[in-house]
């Protein structure tokens, strides 16, 4: 099986965030749970959507993810996501 990772946007900001090991959503995919095994995925994405029940955050979905290098850098598998992970293409400020 391919590892993952959960994401979702805030519904405060509609900031990409990223689920972490403990439950906490993170801006930063790098603090993002790596998930690997159906039962890990099962129970991670159960947990997020329970947040996008209560109104914290929407939009949650499994992402692929690719770890790099020796420091176990983490990049999403689709382009999609790597634009996602990175931050706003444009600014409106």
């Amino acid at each position: 099986m391919a590892q993952l990772v959960i994401t979702g946007n805030r519904l405060q900001d509609g900031a990409v965030v990223w689920r972490g090991p403990a439950g906490d959503w993170s801006q930063d995919i790098r603090r993002a749970a790596i998930l690997a095994g159906e039962e890990a995925l099962a129970e991670s994405l159960g947990a997020a959507r329970l947040d996008e029940a209560s109104g914290r955050i929407i939009g949650v979905y499994e992402v692929e993810i690719e770890t790099q290098d020796v420091r176990v850098r983490v990049v999403p598998a689709r382009l999609r996501e790597r634009i996602r992970a990175g931050g706003p293409t444009v600014s409106f400020a």
